[in-house]
């Protein structure tokens, strides 16, 4: 995965043309917005569902004009078929794949024939996934606009915002699932097939569960920051990565700041059968680390109060054997 990974870095960073448009990448990252908003559930990207985020697209030109000092044009069926270009990016119809870079089809031929484009399989599993995803936005926000990146991420985060509250709704049902599905016994995965079909709300369902299971306190050292707008200094952290497990049981999580999130992914430290800290020997080199993290060896974390949304054992044992194993 992470050789994969590597892989589509460089693609992405090869995207644009020698007159360094912007469109594409822009495009790239509207296909990730429309996962992370659940508009996207499958690997098939239809060219009008495309058309409708122009007001999106237009943000992101606009940004960028006002940066470059240039006069670039939103053009969407432009990047739409250009893209193809880059080898992971594949049309149907089939003759608008075999098409010549120099006969561009229009916007209004591209939804008459109903054109999709479809991503390298390997490529749409890494997108599924909210840490890949992540890295390949911040990998094309900084090869391409990282002198604008504070107004690139409030556009996105505008964006964002608007994609949210149009499936409020599915989160809500979404995060309660997951929170009466500690009834049922806990899976260590889950088929990915299956997890395809929840892509459009999983991401923010999960947070809204753990964080209502938490009340927004990180477990660890029981932070608890929140602003007037609800944004909150917790994560919603996988116990066993959702790369690894597919798995968004609410036994799978847990509430950590950022800080504890980080360290807990780095497998700098885990927790035992009676949800105790507990932190492997780190070498000298890493002082300033091992002093900080041997202040919370033995410590208690602080768990739910309903016994049954707590970690599952069986998701510990797994982070306890790959933190061992460094």
């Amino acid at each position: 995965m992470i050789h994969t990974l590597q892989d589509y870095i460089q693609r992405l960073q090869g995207l644009q043309d020698r007159r360094r448009t912007p469109h594409k990448p822009f495009l790239f990252l509207i296909i990730m917005e429309m996962l992370e908003s659940g508009e996207l559930s499958e690997n098939r990207v239809p060219f009008r569902e495309i058309e409708e985020k122009m007001p999106f697209f237009t943000d992101l030109i606009a940004a960028f004009n006002r940066g470059n000092t240039t006069d670039w044009k939103p053009s969407l069926h432009n990047s739409f078929f250009h893209l193809k270009t880059n080898g992971f990016w594949h049309l149907d119809p089939a003759e608008l794949q075999s098409r010549p870079a120099g006969l561009t089809p229009t916007g209004a031929y591209l939804r008459n024939i109903d054109a999709v484009a479809k991503l390298d399989e390997r490529l749409f599993v890494l997108l599924v996934m909210p840490e890949y995803r992540e890295i390949l936005c911040q990998t094309l926000i900084s090869t391409y606009f990282s002198n604008i990146r504070y107004e690139i991420e409030q556009v996105i985060e505008k964006h964002r915002t608007l994609g949210l509250e149009c499936i409020a709704e599915d989160i809500e049902s979404y995060s309660e699932q997951l929170i009466q599905a500690v009834e049922h016994p806990f899976l260590m995965q889950r088929d990915v097939a299956s997890v395809q079909t929840e892509t459009p709300v999983r991401s923010a369902g999960f947070r809204r569960a753990i964080m209502e299971i938490y009340d927004y306190t990180c477990a660890v050292c029981e932070l608890d920051i929140r602003t007037e707008s609800g944004a909150s200094i917790t994560d919603a952290a996988h116990i066993i990565p959702f790369s690894v497990s597919y798995n968004d049981d609410v036994r799978n999580g847990i509430s950590l700041c950022k800080s504890h999130h980080w360290a807990f992914d780095a497998r700098l430290f885990s927790l035992n059968e009676t949800y105790h800290v507990i932190v492997p020997p780190i070498s000298h080199e890493h002082e300033p680390t091992e002093r900080m993290l041997s202040e919370l060896c033995d410590k208690r974390i602080w768990t739910p109060p309903v016994e049954r949304h707590c970690p599952a054992q069986e998701a510990l044992a797994w982070h306890r054997e790959q933190v061992m194993q460094q």
